[in-house]
């Protein structure tokens, strides 16, 4: 009888030795799940860098080559720096607007943008992933243009593209924005 108690008091450490590795595997497991989280752009952005504010959906920024994106409808993918929607478009705030796009291709890509006139001379300057892609000074004879610039494959980040434009100038507001439309560059 003493035998059988030993053996099993033996086979029970045993036991909860296995059963607490396991659990620290498991533990380790779920810390590094943690660390390194394999999520889409919105969720990263949204719950963990909480770079925007809005939350866009799952596939909220997702984008198909040619859409044409109108400003005056667009809510998901602007995030800070934009003015309320107005007919006719978006102005830019002074400081930096943004926009999000994912599901982009591995190839050069053309951004084009249709603006207004800006409210006073302003200072722009368009950068895509942080690499600045269009700077100008536009004045107010400027009016309905499109701007387009050149994104090299290499500044799209795993089909991902923040675009900034960032406006200054001595009025609080910066350029109305009506559209935006990104395509592959066939120059």
């Amino acid at each position: 009888m003493i035998k059988t108690n030993k053996t099993l008091h033996k086979m029970i450490s045993w036991i909860c030795y296995v059963v607490s590795a396991a659990l620290i595997i498991f533990y380790l497991l779920v810390l590094w799940g943690a660390r390194t989280p394999d999520v889409n752009w919105a969720y990263q952005l949204y719950y963990i860098d909480k770079e925007i504010n809005i939350w866009p959906g799952i596939d909220g920024f997702n984008y198909a080559l040619g859409d044409i994106i109108l400003m005056d409808q667009e809510q998901k993918r602007c995030e800070s720096g934009w003015g309320a929607i107005e007919a006719g478009g978006r102005w830019t705030q002074n400081g930096e607007a943004t926009m999000y796009f994912d599901q982009l291709p591995d190839k050069n890509l053309k951004v084009e943008l249709v603006c207004s006139k800006p409210a006073g001379d302003t200072d722009i300057v368009i950068k895509a992933n942080g690499q600045d892609i269009w700077q100008e000074i536009i004045t107010k004879a400027f009016d309905g243009e499109r701007i387009e610039m050149i994104v090299g494959r290499n500044m799209v980040s795993e089909g991902r593209l923040k675009l900034s434009i960032t406006c200054t100038s001595s009025r609080p507001v910066g350029m109305l924005v009506k559209e935006v439309r990104i395509d592959e560059n066939k120059d």
